[in-house]
């Protein structure tokens, strides 16, 4: 009985180092892009969540800005310029996107 508490009391400790050891970080996030539910990455490695469907403010009217000229970021093919739900500022505003 005593040897069974001991084992798990190791794997938990074990289990609970390998999840809360490192620092965390949201690499993906889920959010509004052009009125629509999109994952949101900071690097082309991250693993891509899946977006449950949720409803988006709507977008105001607004002129898409000139894509900068440049090479995209390493692991990615093309950026364009979205227009994305800042919901700190509870407004949308124009972000370069890369894929």
């Amino acid at each position: 009985m005593i040897k069974v508490q001991i084992g798990m009391a190791l794997t938990l400790m074990l289990l609970a180092a390998g999840f809360g050891g490192g620092t965390a970080r949201a690499d993906c996030t889920c959010v509004c892009v052009d009125g629509l539910n999109r994952p949101l990455c900071s690097d082309s490695r991250d693993a891509v969540p899946v977006c449950p469907p949720r409803v988006c403010p709507d977008t105001p009217r607004s002129t898409r800005p000139l894509d900068a000229p440049g090479l995209p970021p390493t692991g990615t093919e093309s950026c364009s310029m979205q227009y994305v739900y800042n919901k700190h500022a509870r407004r949308y505003e124009w972000r370069r996107l890369c894929r």
